[in-house]
């Protein structure tokens, strides 16, 4: 453990504190390019946890699962072509490894993170021109993934939060009752497809903002990874 800020576990992954506190989660009717499934804008609380500061790279996936089914292989680029399912063994594998708490994170969790404490379509602000120095999107990745950790990283220490790969999270997916009941730490557990977060090297700024969700089934694409949380 370096600090209590950031720690690195045992495959050399780092993980940065997300210190607990409230956000607004969603998009306001005012932000462009959004969509019907982000609204309403609610309230929510989270506890700390820690989040890895970069997606889980294929180098770090391969060396828990033993496989790498990617379609752009390189040891530092982020693993794609991986389930849910997947994703979630990842988790408990290495839990077991640690004797720690892995996981993947919640939707509320993933944005939160993203946001870095800003209220704006990206990390960074609303200026969709500086999307370049920080995510690898359509019109500067050459249609493939790029190693982990390259761009510039948003407020909270964090990489790849826009772009490169869609993210996996914990969530079900649901259009409708996007505002929870459960305004601390919630979850949603009912659903039949699951929730994905961050854009990809395929999409347009649109699909790149904090606030946009999209449903996808439990399936390979090479489009989409995830990045991993642990429970302080």
């Amino acid at each position: 453990m370096a600090s209590e800020n950031i720690i690195t576990n045992s495959i050399g992954m780092k993980l940065v504190l997300i210190r607990a506190g409230d956000f607004l989660m969603g998009s306001p009717e005012t932000e462009i390019d959004r969509d019907s499934d982000e609204e309403p804008v609610h309230p929510v609380r989270l506890s700390n946890y820690y989040m890895s500061e970069c997606l889980v790279t294929q180098k770090q996936f391969e060396s828990v699962l033993g496989h790498n089914y990617s379609i752009f292989k390189n040891p530092a680029n982020p693993v794609e072509m991986v389930t849910k399912t997947e994703a979630d063994t990842f988790c408990r594998k290495l839990s077991e490894m640690e004797g720690r708490n892995y996981s993947l994170p919640s939707e509320a969790q993933w944005e939160y993170a993203c946001r870095a404490g800003s209220y704006f379509s990206y990390s960074y602000g609303n200026d969709v021109e500086q999307l370049k120095d920080f995510a690898w999107f359509k019109q500067n990745s050459d249609n493939h993934t790029h190693p982990v950790g390259t761009k510039k990283n948003n407020s909270f220490g964090l990489y790849d939060m826009h772009g490169n790969v869609w993210e996996w999270c914990l969530d079900k997916w649901q259009e409708a009752g996007y505002d929870p009941e459960d305004k601390i730490d919630p979850i949603c557990t009912k659903g039949y497809i699951f929730v994905i977060r961050g854009g990809s090297y395929l999409n347009e700024p649109q699909a790149l903002r904090c606030a946009k969700r999209f449903g996808y089934n439990n399936q390979r694409n090479s489009t989409v990874g995830f990045r991993v949380i642990l429970k302080r």
